[in-house]
């Protein structure tokens, strides 16, 4: 799965750039998903020559759902919408350690599990006036899954 994806409506008057991430600094580690939703504007230059530029402008709904996995086979999943806007971000992050987040299916009456998050699957929704536009993009540590797999 790419990292990164550009989606078009059928018309082609609209683009939204995808983008699934990993931060792994010392100091601050995030992973996450991103969008950004394009229209196409036509202009006409001052010299008279047509122009098109993709300038940022809302869409009705964008959604995001991210499914976040560590070294076994648990998963944690987080979902978000937003309504008329342009960009949308859904990320978990930690200040000086690894990510962690409860696996699905856990309650509050259990034993908490904790997933130690390297990768993330982002699935975005993107509703652009009566047409859907759908993608996945997908990003990991790949140094811890180096060393997860080189453990086992």
């Amino acid at each position: 799965m790419p990292s990164e994806l550009t989606l078009y409506t059928s018309d082609k008057h609209w683009m939204a750039d995808l983008e699934a991430w990993t931060n792994d600094s010392r100091l601050y580690r995030s992973i996450g998903t991103h969008v950004t939703v394009y229209h196409q504007e036509r202009t006409t230059s001052i010299w008279g020559g047509k122009q098109a530029d993709w300038e940022e402008e809302p869409a009705v709904l964008i959604r995001i759902r991210n499914v976040y996995s560590g070294a076994g086979p648990a998963v944690a999943t987080r979902e978000r919408e937003w309504q008329n806007a342009t960009r949308a971000e859904l990320k978990e992050c930690s200040t000086g350690g690894a990510i962690r987040l409860r696996e699905d299916g856990i309650t509050s009456k259990e034993v908490t599990a904790v997933l130690d998050v390297h990768k993330v699957e982002g699935t975005v929704t993107i509703v652009i006036g009566h047409e859907t536009l759908t993608g996945v993009v997908s990003a990991s540590r790949i140094a811890s899954e180096r060393a997860v797999s080189a453990a086992a």
